[in-house]
């Protein structure tokens, strides 16, 4: 939590369970965070599953953010296809969307849902890609580990949903599961907020990130890193 994090704008509501604000400082990191992974993770595509979208088909990206992926696969697939974008709320919206967006319907060819380990508790989860620290973790990455893993837990939400997931998929009838690792750099970090008994202050917090981003970038003493898991299955 930062000196300017209090200033943030969190959702509210009580069933909402969000650990990230929602802002148009948020809205910029996801639309950098979604240029980053479509090219360094995703080869330089929107969907990485391996799926070919035809007229007619119908697209829902489930937990859209700021958009930025529903617009991106705007320009790649034909305009045929339909495409609807949901979010628990609208405050980093688009300005403007594509002609092919249309109301929500129940059938979709593909679902998209990507980043939501932060705000899905464990019934509420269908389809994600997650992401866990891995490697040798110095002291400062050990702690800041062990404060998301707190945080998950104070939310009730679910930081193994990487393991849980494909056993989800099946009992939920999805055939066809395929699973993909990628290596990324941890984008999250400093937008988390709340001690939770692991620092005492927002100055403590900030300079617990400062530490890990040396650990980090210090390939000497740490090899710790963030691990993209893409998971897609199909429903037939």
């Amino acid at each position: 939590m930062s000196a300017a994090s209090s200033k943030r704008d969190y959702p509210s509501s009580p069933d909402v369970h969000y650990v990230l604000p929602s802002d148009a400082l948020e809205k910029q990191r996801l639309e950098l965070q979604h240029a980053i992974v479509r090219r360094a993770l995703c080869d330089g595509k929107s969907v990485l599953a391996p799926i070919v979208l035809k007229p007619g088909d119908r697209v829902l990206d489930s937990g859209t953010g700021s958009g930025a992926w529903v617009l991106s696969l705007a320009e790649e697939v034909p305009s045929s296809v339909s495409l609807t974008a949901i979010d628990i709320q609208s405050k980093i919206f688009p300005e403007s969307f594509p002609p092919n967006v249309d109301q929500w319907t129940d059938t979709y060819s593909l679902v998209n849902q990507r980043f939501l380990i932060g705000a899905l508790t464990g019934p509420q989860w269908e389809l994600v890609e997650g992401t866990i620290i891995s490697g040798h973790m110095g002291p400062f990455s050990t702690k800041i580990s062990n404060l998301w893993s707190a945080l998950f837990v104070h939310r009730g939400l679910l930081i193994d949903i990487v393991k849980r997931l494909p056993d989800m998929l099946t009992q939920a009838g999805f055939v066809n599961d395929g699973v993909d690792l990628r290596d990324a750099v941890a984008s999250v970090l400093s937008a988390m907020r709340g001690g939770l008994g692991l620092v005492s202050s927002e100055q403590e917090y900030d300079d617990l990130i400062a530490c890990v981003t040396k650990e980090w970038d210090n390939g000497q003493e740490v090899s710790a890193s963030e691990e993209l898991t893409v998971m897609y299955a199909q429903k037939v």
